[in-house]
């Protein structure tokens, strides 16, 4: 249960790092967004590396996990968390874009930011 929160919050917290550095008119002459994005992920990798192993991607959670059911002989439980990985960071991008647009109404032709 652990993982599954810690994966939530920090993809959360990733993808509300990228939507606001990368993807906002208001920013659009920016050069700082490889350094918060690079900076959210290294202290993700930090805080949850030893609780959950800090995936935040559902694609590399899938990638790793079918490369070792691929190259491993050995019977094992591959597939046991596999779930929690491709549904925890997707959970935690929808929550951000929910985020995202109530924080933000003006990248979506709404309200204009003060």
């Amino acid at each position: 249960m652990s993982a599954c929160l810690v994966e939530i919050l920090y993809t959360c917290a990733l993808c509300l790092v990228i939507l606001n550095v990368a993807t906002t008119n208001q920013d659009t002459p920016n050069h700082y967004f490889g350094l918060a994005i690079g900076s959210t992920v290294g202290s993700a990798a930090i805080a949850i590396g030893g609780v959950s192993g800090c995936s935040l991607n559902p694609a590399v959670s899938f990638g790793v996990t079918i490369t070792h059911v691929l190259t491993m002989e050995s019977e094992g439980r591959h597939w046991d968390y596999i779930g929690l990985y491709l549904a925890a960071p997707l959970v935690g991008a929808a929550l951000a874009a929910a985020i995202f647009y109530a924080v933000r109404p003006a990248e979506y032709g709404g309200k204009k930011d003060k």
